[in-house]
């Protein structure tokens, strides 16, 4: 996805014969008349399997992004990466530990912090342990690789779907100092800085930091405020020490503070707004009439009386130790990790004192009528939830990497791990909300111990083949002590510990053909994993013995062809995937036909998902690139006989009553929730030199993101499901290169005003009726802003 530039001497080779069609079609426009020397693409280096190499070398389906392309986009976080990659989606929810990644279409979306995310983040070379910490900010960012498909080989347990790779800036061997200033008319604000260059021959540093503080755009009647709004700021600092010519020493400390107002859901549907309940006792026309005039599928209003808050702080030291011995680079990677974490947000979405509700003899808090007004934390009695997270996470690394040699080249590897999460819950709902299963409190610690062994070789086969073998042997340990606390009824609280082992051997094979000097095929198999865990959720519904939740697997099979066409001035991926999951890792949230809810993660069975993918940048004569990213993905269930019923869901319809009090569907051959069968983005930059006529080069770019239509729940509902979507962003600005440099970009996001979902909510169990909820994304309308850029 790089769209960097540089100049080279033409190959006058023929390339590419399977796309031969199109790429004669494309070269006749774009061939130049003559063999003088003309504008090339530039090489984009990867560190896709934990060594430098071009990325059309390597046996991987992925996406590498540059910070160019990040502004294109208008990316503010990872969680913005979707407009980038076709294959990649995020869930949105209410709480960020569980919001994540999908990678085709595979991902997860749970409750509990002892589970991980079937989609690894990995920045600078550490692995995030937590779904909340994946949300990272992108400042100073050297590039961003997107991996589809199961890494577990090289990337270990939490990458069953792929991975996301992000590597931040190093120090340099000059000074450089750089500021950035953004500004936009929806109030963000936004600065960034950096700093690097030698202290001496031997060490150098780099300091960078930001500020980025945007008001909020969701309207709240009780108040007149704006929700959803977010301060955030981080430091990253970096020594890299050349202590020989054969030893080095590089030190990382980054630290990220966020403070939020996420989220709140605003109704988009209310199937009867006359018999629609507020957690299902309270007339939505008693409790909050004023919103009913704003139901609606653009709507960006709410009433809450509680704010939503969001507040995180995370740490990552590393130190990274380089030798080289006799021709091999042996590394040593060491981190640790602090994610301190807390959420505080309310469930009755109203301002009205629902726990003062007249019910039984006396108020849905206190219906029997006792005169003791329960502790809430609420501000006018509502009910409201809290969750603590404080997590540790250690990791050491040892990689040995051999040279490139005739023969072909080898990786091998130690990995040991350690995350100890401790987490508070507590939802208040006193009274009937006890009897009703919604009131929990709880504590947990959930320790995962992880120690692996993997190696990867490649061999050269003749002039024109590759071969490559992959392997891992894992074993891990998982720890879960967990105190539920019953808060209002005064009896005793319940205290248990569980222990238990795994190991795993995983592996991956991979083919390469050179096809011509700058196209390969490729052919890859390889198997993916995602470790059991004990589910802190299911304290909720916790009745005696508690098993851990089975570890899940994937088998991945993927066809490609990575060319650089056209005396590389076009790069191209196209790729075809099969993957088989067993033993899907999914959340089910439960109401039993005696109306109490329950929370747990279960394996639900088996999926598939199988598709195409393309990739590709071109350059069109000297001043012209385009880009453009396509991605056809079918994501089926292929077993899930217990699947829960969606709200109303009619035996007629497949909802069948069990034996255990609970109904269920059985969802095999349906769709996955939050795939959409088609998407694809489109960039164009065209730069006019500045030829000594102007102070600098002037550059206009165009992007447009497109989505389908996709349903967000995973028991399909069919209110549930959002409209397609797209988003075209324009940007012009000026590049002035001197003893300062400086540039000024005028931009708009969203340029055509399409209003979208971030995600869908269902809230037709509380509501008593079918109704949705969205969770509305900064850029649901258009706005405008520039962008101020001096470096030295």
């Amino acid at each position: 996805m790089s769209i960097f530039m540089s100049l080279s001497t033409p190959s006058v080779s023929m390339r590419a014969k399977p796309l031969a069609c199109i790429v004669a079609a494309l070269h006749a426009f774009t061939a130049p008349s003559t063999l003088a020397q003309q504008a090339t693409l530039e090489e984009v280096i990867v560190t896709a399997q934990k060594r430098e190499q071009n990325m059309m070398d390597v046996p991987v389906a992925l996406t590498a992004v540059s910070t160019r392309d990040l502004q294109v986009y208008g990316v503010r976080d990872t969680a913005d990466l979707t407009k980038l990659s076709p294959s990649l989606t995020y869930d949105q929810t209410t709480l960020a530990q569980n919001s994540g990644f999908r990678i085709r279409g595979i991902g997860t979306v749970v409750y509990s912090v002892s589970a991980e995310s079937a989609v690894a983040v990995v920045i600078d070379d550490v692995a995030t342990s937590q779904a909340g910490q994946a949300l990272a900010d992108l400042t100073d960012i050297e590039r961003v690789e997107i991996l589809r498909g199961p890494q577990s080989t090289l990337f270990g347990r939490n990458a069953s779907a792929g991975v996301i790779n992000v590597v931040t800036r190093g120090p340099t061997s000059e000074f450089e100092a750089n500021a950035e200033l953004t500004f936009t008319d929806d109030n963000q604000e936004k600065i960034s800085a950096s700093i690097s260059g030698p202290i001496s021959n031997a060490l150098a540093y780099r300091l960078s930091g930001y500020h980025d503080e945007i008001d909020g755009w969701v309207n709240n009647l009780h108040d007149g405020d704006e929700l959803d709004g977010s301060r955030r700021w981080g430091v990253n600092g970096r020594l890299d020490w050349d202590l020989s010519d054969t030893f080095s020493l590089d030190f990382q400390a980054k630290y990220d503070d966020s403070y939020s107002e996420c989220c709140s859901p605003a109704f988009t549907y209310i199937e009867d707004v006359e018999q629609a309940k507020v957690l299902t006792v309270v007339p939505l026309t008693e409790a909050a009439p004023e919103i009913i005039p704003y139901v609606d599928d653009e709507s960006t209003t709410v009433v809450i009386d509680d704010r939503p808050e969001a507040d995180s702080e995370n740490l990552q030291l590393s130190m990274k130790a380089s030798w080289d011995i006799q021709d091999h680079s042996l590394l040593s990677i060491t981190a640790y990790n602090n994610w301190d974490h807390s959420e505080f947000n309310e469930l009755d979405t109203t301002a009205y004192p629902v726990m003062s509700y007249p019910f039984g003899n006396g108020t849905l808090g206190d219906p029997l009528g006792t005169g003791i007004e329960p502790y809430n934390p609420a501000v006018n009695g509502g009910v409201v939830q809290l969750n603590l997270l404080d997590v540790d996470s250690v990791s050491q690394e040892f990689r040995l990497l051999s040279p490139d040699a005739a023969w072909g080249n080898y990786i091998a590897g130690l990995y040991y791990s350690n995350m100890d999460a401790d987490r508070q819950f507590d939802r208040w709902a006193p009274g009937l909300g006890v009897a009703a299963g919604l009131d929990a409190h709880n504590l947990s610690n959930n320790v995962v111990s992880s120690l692996s062994a993997f190696g990867q070789v490649t061999w050269n086969i003749g002039e024109r083949s590759r071969l490559t073998l992959g392997g891992r042997y894992q074993y891990e340990e998982i720890e879960f002590d967990l105190t539920n606390v019953d808060f209002y009824g005064g009896g005793p609280d319940t205290d248990v510990s569980y222990e238990d082992d795994d190991n795993i051997a995983l592996g991956s094979v991979a083919y390469q053909y050179d096809v011509s000097e700058d196209g390969m095929l490729f052919f890859r198999y390889a198997q993916g994993h995602k470790g059991q865990f004990f589910d802190a959720a299911a304290s909720t519904a916790f009745t005696g013995e508690l098993e851990p939740v089975e570890k899940e697997s994937s088998d991945a099979f993927e066809l490609g062809y990575k060319a650089e066409l056209f005396d590389n001035t076009m790069r191209l991926e196209l790729v075809g995937f099969y993957t088989l999951y067993d033993d899907y890792q999914a959340q089910q949230t439960t109401v039993t036909d005696a109306g109490a809810i329950t929370f747990s993660t279960e394996n639900v069975g088996e999926l598939e998902t199988y598709g195409i993918e393309i990739d590709s940048t071109t350059l069109i004569g000297d001043n012209f690139t385009l880009q453009l990213a396509a991605a056809w993905v079918d994501a089926t269930i292929k077993e899930y006989p217990d699947a829960e019923c969606y709200f109303g869901q009619t035996l007629e319809e497949g909802c069948v009553p069990g034996d255990n009090g609970i109904s269920t569907q059985d969802l095999a051959g349906e769709d996955l929730q939050n795939s959409p069968d088609f998407k694809y983005n489109i960039a164009g930059t065209y730069v006019w030199p500045a030829n000594n006529k102007l102070p600098g080069d002037v550059f206009a770019n165009l992007s447009y993101s497109w989505t389908d239509k996709v349903n967000h729940d995973l028991q399909l509902a069919p209110w549930m499901e959002a409209d397609s979507y797209g988003v075209l962003n324009l940007s012009l600005g000026m590049d002035v290169e001197g003893d300062i440099n400086y540039a000024v970009t005028l931009f708009a996001n969203n340029l055509l005003d399409d209003n979208y979902d971030s995600g869908l909510l269902d809230s037709s169990q509380a509501a008593s009726v079918e109704a949705t909820s969205r969770f509305v994304p900064r850029d649901y309308e258009r706005y405008f802003g520039v962008r101020l850029k001096v470096g030295l």
